[in-house]
């Protein structure tokens, strides 16, 4: 199933949440479109799954599947795209991630990377606003800390410590 289908459609199986009945309706909807359509978009237009179950399922789950796989398998991201991307790290930024390359050179819009990257990691996206920062809080923190590991305390919630922190790619 996981080759068929995708890691990601054989992770929402393995989650129970759509059936195999449902993933093979969504394939023979697929088969018959003239553009390829992602198989989780389709099951989301079916009301199979929606963004906050295939959320679930990824942070039930703790998939190892990699950012760019996971954005072509969304339907964010054409396979074309990826491949580009990986030939541009190959041949000239070797030095950059992946996501970096993927924003860099507008193949996806950073706040969608961001959203999706925080779901595979199971982190909050918090768009951080200086009002938001308890400022008591960030004054316990060395400044010199703050600016080597680029991260900003936010907030406490019944003893954790909520950090946002500069760069996700």
């Amino acid at each position: 199933m996981k080759n068929e289908y995708g890691e990601f459609v054989s992770l929402l199986l393995k989650s129970g949440t759509v059936s195999e009945t449902q993933v093979k309706h969504a394939a023979r909807i697929r088969q018959k479109l003239a553009t390829p359509i992602s198989m989780v978009n389709i099951l989301k237009d079916l009301g199979f799954v929606t963004d906050e179950l295939v959320r679930k399922a990824m942070l039930e789950t703790r998939m190892s599947i990699r950012i760019g796989e996971l954005l072509v398998e969304l339907g964010h991201l054409a396979e074309d795209d990826l491949t580009a991307a990986f030939n541009i790290q190959k041949e000239r930024e070797t030095d950059l991630k992946i996501g970096e390359i993927l924003v860099k050179y507008n193949f996806i819009d950073e706040k969608i990377f961001n959203r999706i990257l925080s779901m595979q990691l199971g982190f909050p996206l918090i768009d951080v606003n200086v009002s938001l920062v308890d400022k008591p809080l960030f004054n316990k923190v060395p400044i010199k800390t703050i600016i080597e590991y680029q991260f900003v305390p936010i907030k406490t919630s019944d003893g954790v410590v909520f950090c946002g922190f500069c760069r996700s790619t």
